[in-house]
Order: C-alpha cells, then structure tokens, then sequence
C-alpha cells in the first residue's frame, strides 16, 4: 500500500470582500461579501502517484494548492501531512514540510527575480534547507540543469535572456533543487507550442517514473491530464464534482459538467461539440441545490432543491450528481 503523503479532509476556505455598504456610510453593521473558493474539499495524495485538477479559470484549483502548501490557512477542515495536521508542525518538522513541497508557478518568467542569473536562482533552495556543501552548489546547480535538458552555460543569463520553453525548464529545476517528495505544477505548459508543451511534458513524466516524485498537475487541458496523470480531479467552483482514475473519468465521465469539458475540448479532425452553455453562478451569491443545474441540459426538479454531495459510483470513481451519466447519456 502507498504511503498516505497529503490528505484534505472537508477543507473549505472563502474570501471576505468587504462590506455591502457604500464606503462613504459610516454607521452600523453590515453584511460582507464572501466569495467561496473551496467547500467540502476531500482529496488524497500517495507516495508516487500522478493527480489532475481541471475545471475552468475560477474554479478553485489554484487555491486548493496554495492550501496544500500552507500558503492559505483553510477556514474549516484539516490538511494533513503524513497524518499530521499541517496547522500544527513547528520547528524542524515544519522546515521539512517546506523542503518536502514544491511548486512550479504558471507564470514561470514573472515567478523568478529578473536580476538573479539561473544559477542563483536554481542554488537559492540548495542553500536555505543546506542540502550539500558550499563547495558542491555549483556542481549540483549544474547536475540540475542537466536532468531538465539545459546546458550548464545557462546558468550566467538572467531569465529575459531564455525562451519560454528554457525559463520552464529552470522551473522545473528550481523545484527540483529542494529535493522534493511532491511537485505541484500550475498549468506549466501553456502558452508554448505544440513541440515545446510535448517536450516538457515527457520530462515531467520521466522525473516522476525515475525519481518517485508525486505529481499534482493544474490545468483545464484534458489531453494533458490524460498524458500525464493516473489520477483526475474535477472542479467547479470549489468543489470536486468527479474524481477517479484518468480512463474512467475521461472515456465514462458520470458529471454533466465532466462531459462538457470533453465536448469543448478540440481534436484534430472532429469538429467542436457544443461548449456547456449558460452563466456560471457568482460564487459571492451561489444558488440553492446542486451549483451546475442552470447549465446542465439533464437538470431535473429537485436538481433545483439538493445540494447532491460526492459519493462513490464504482471502484475509486465518485461523482456528486444526483443523476448520473450512465450509457447513451455519456456520449
């Protein structure tokens, strides 16, 4: 059995926007606006495994990372770290929970100070958790740039100096160089082209098998997430509304929304099936019963009235629907 690496049990986190009241109205208590960006979140990670959130911009995969990574406290739930409550680790514990997660912005060029040189800015995570020697950095700065496929002159240039497909690739470095158990990559090949996106994704794919890395992978690009991941986690807005093995999910999906998705997602020779059609609700001001029913094209009365909650459909495939996809309905 895999060692249990991360685990969410009902985390949920909303943000505070303020008050209703015109600013200028200085009198008395008012309501607040609070967007929800996770709710009744139940996620696992193990020790080797390949997950993929996807869901559209907006739908809480970003903020469940940074909850991941101890970046954002949750307002309820536990996050827990090899059984451990994250809230609760002090000291060297801590540190190692720091050293242990690293992240790979979607943004890699902005994410990097533009007046450090590559080597600096891959050696920085080498040196804060003081994982070799002085006299060993520069050699070990150079090993990394060789497992991501960069020549080790690269090094002296700043990151304005690198295309996209080599500022990624420091990236991926970068993460590297903390000697991970769990890398966690928001969108980190779009934007690139075709090759280029092929290229790093064959690398990622290869840490993972060679180095026991666990992966949690962003994006809303499903051909990515079948390429790469074992595992898919669907989102919408904030909550996991199908999850299950890649195959499953992807060639069976039991949520409407899933569906949609793959319908939107184009291919090479068939034309686009419909995009899901409808206003996604305003997470400030979400409407009773189950989020996606004034989009679903199966949405039935008590849609409107019951909030459904995620429950298993077969063998590690859960669903929150209230009337799952099931034969002729899936295609």
């Amino acid at each position: 059995m895999s060692e249990r690496i991360f685990e969410l049990v009902d985390v949920a986190k909303t943000f505070d926007l303020g008050s209703l009241a015109p600013v200028w109205f200085p009198f008395g208590d008012h309501d607040r606006l609070r967007l929800t960006a996770l709710d009744r979140i139940h996620l696992t990670l193990d020790a080797g495994e390949s997950v993929a959130l996807v869901g559209e911009s907006g739908s809480g995969k970003t903020t469940l990372v940074r909850v991941l990574l101890g970046l954002v406290a949750p307002d309820r739930g536990e996050v827990l770290f090899h059984g451990r409550s994250v809230r609760k680790l002090a000291g060297d514990d801590l540190r190692v929970f720091h050293q242990r997660g690293a992240f790979i912005y979607q943004d890699a060029r902005d994410s990097m100070n533009p007046r450090l040189r590559v080597g600096r800015i891959v050696s920085e995570a080498i040196e804060l958790h003081r994982l070799c020697p002085p006299d060993r950095i520069e050699h070990r700065v150079d090993e990394l740039m060789e497992r991501v496929g960069l020549p080790p002159q690269l090094k002296s240039r700043y990151p304005s100096q690198l295309s996209g497909g080599q500022v990624r690739r420091v990236a991926i470095a970068r993460a590297l160089a903390s000697e991970p158990q769990v890398i966690m990559a928001d969108e980190a090949v779009s934007g690139l082209d075709v090759s280029t996106q092929a290229q790093l994704l064959n690398l990622l794919r290869s840490l993972r098998e060679d180095m026991g890395l666990t992966l949690l992978f962003i994006t809303h690009d499903l051909g990515v997430a079948s390429y790469l991941c074992e595992r898919v986690a669907v989102m919408y807005l904030g909550r996991i509304v199908e999850m299950g093995p890649t195959r499953a999910v992807l060639h069976e999906p039991a949520h409407p929304y899933t569906r949609g998705l793959l319908q939107a997602s184009p291919r090479f020779f068939p034309p686009i099936g419909d995009t899901l059609t409808g206003e996604i609700p305003s997470p400030v001001n979400l409407p009773q019963g189950c989020h996606f029913a004034g989009r679903c094209p199966y949405v039935q009365d008590s849609c409107r009235a019951v909030d459904p909650q995620i429950a298993a459909l077969t063998d590690g495939h859960s669903v929150a629907c209230l009337f799952p996809l099931t034969g002729e309905r899936t295609k």
